[in-house]
């Protein structure tokens, strides 16, 4: 079976059932996993497949022209994203920071 204890209180989405899901889709049934730090679901899959990388990302969204101001805003809440309009050179000089 699958043992499972944290030793720190998990705030990033790991539990059990997660913990047993992702073991399952690697075909493992029989592991002890103790948890000494906080981690997130995908610190976890990388410690079990042991050969990731992360780097990092940046979203660039084009033709903001065409959307909403309130759409915009709603674009503003991701992380790393730069909204750019390739037709009317909007953004273009923020992109290439």
């Amino acid at each position: 079976g699958i043992g499972y204890q944290e030793m720190t209180p998990q705030t990033k989405g790991m539990n059990a059932e997660v913990c047993r899901m992702v073991l399952k889709e690697f075909k493992i049934s029989c592991a002890e996993v103790i948890l000494r730090e906080d981690v997130t679901v995908d610190q976890f899959i990388d410690v079990i497949e042991g050969n990731r990388a992360y780097i990092p990302v940046l979203y660039v969204f084009n033709k903001i022209d065409s959307i909403t101001i309130e759409e915009l805003d709603i674009l503003d809440q991701m992380p790393n994203y730069v909204p750019i309009s390739s037709r009317d050179e909007w953004n273009l000089d923020e992109l290439m920071e």
